[in-house]
């Protein structure tokens, strides 16, 4: 169970892109891409979390030290000092306020729409 406890946000005001343009909710989800390489678990193209708005991105800490660590198979990497300690992670309650603003971006254009369009059926 996911339960968000305070962190959802509004980017109702716009988000900034890595390149530091601000654009609308939408335009910053157009803006995020497949990774080239990566898959996922179940075989499709992962997201590659570096296109992500900074606000959403987790990048790791660099590391303080070499530092050995354990991977899930049993073998190990070294991490040399002020190398990433770990990968780019994107923030799931950032991501749900962004979708949430992207929602209403697109449900005002609708109701612009139907407003100018002669006999639109109300829902």
């Amino acid at each position: 169970m996911f339960t968000d406890r305070g962190c959802l946000g509004s980017f109702d005001g716009g988000i900034k892109l890595n390149n530091g343009h601000v654009v609308s909710n939408i335009e910053a989800i157009k803006s995020i891409r497949p990774h080239p390489t990566r898959k996922t678990p179940y075989g499709i193209s992962m997201l590659d979390y570096t296109t992500f708005p900074a606000a959403l991105r987790r990048d790791p800490p660099p590391a303080k030290e070499d530092t050995e660590i354990l991977q899930a198979d049993g073998s190990k990497i070294l991490v040399r000092k002020g190398e990433p300690l770990g990968e780019i992670g994107v923030d799931l309650s950032a991501t749900i306020s962004l979708v949430l603003g992207a929602i209403k971006e697109l449900d005002a254009r609708l109701e612009r729409l139907e407003r100018r369009s002669p006999g639109a059926k109300e829902v």
